[in-house]
């Protein structure tokens, strides 16, 4: 949602201003929860599972970087946010969709377990 209001921060200092706060406050949320599902998937192997979701996250930063340094060559800096939105809408929708085939699978497991 941010992302794609980030080209109307731009137009006045005192929105891009706000609109930075609130980025800059929830940014970092969706890292904690992720943590969090992962220590609970396999509280074993949670070291394992932290550091490799800590490389994904900076490979995707770097990526992104990349991906948006290409796109400044054919968009303007002032709408970089909005395939950026796009791209994290796309993201979020696959991560729901996993998590409700999980759910899926979960209730299946539990409902043979009873029999």
């Amino acid at each position: 949602m941010l992302l794609a209001i980030s080209p109307l921060a731009v137009s006045h200092l005192v929105v891009a201003c706000v609109w930075a706060a609130i980025w800059g406050t929830t940014d970092g949320m969706v890292s904690v929860v992720q943590q969090h599902r992962l220590v609970t998937l396999a509280p074993a192997s949670a070291p394992v599972l932290l550091g490799l979701n800590s490389s994904a996250i900076y490979l995707g930063v770097a990526m992104g970087g990349g991906l948006g340094g290409l796109a400044q060559d054919w968009l303007s800096v002032t709408v970089l946010g909005v395939p950026a939105a796009v791209l994290a809408l796309l993201a979020t929708t696959i991560t729901l969709a996993e998590g409700r085939i999980d759910t899926v699978k979960g209730s299946l497991r539990a409902a043979e377990n009873r029999r």
